[in-house]
């Protein structure tokens, strides 16, 4: 993820991602706060496509909240 984000993201880019990331992972926010602000972060195709690899980072149980969270993105966009 890391090594992406540098080729798509600027720096401020990267260290929003990395505070998101960061505060995911000690529980400060949740799934669906760290959703809405990547799709806030990520709003280009090419940055967009980061969020499969943010998906690895992502605990188990929450994975069926973030999926449904883009595909519901998604659908959104598409009406």
């Amino acid at each position: 993820v890391h090594e992406t984000s540098r080729l798509l993201l600027n720096e401020s880019e990267q260290a929003s991602l990395n505070y998101y990331l960061a505060e995911y992972e000690k529980g400060t926010i949740s799934v669906q706060g760290l959703v809405q602000a990547l799709l806030e972060l990520l709003n280009t195709g090419a940055k967009y496509t980061l969020l499969s690899e943010i998906r690895t980072l992502l605990n188990s149980t929450d994975l069926n909240i973030f999926d449904e969270l883009l595909v519901r993105r998604h659908k959104e966009k598409s009406l």
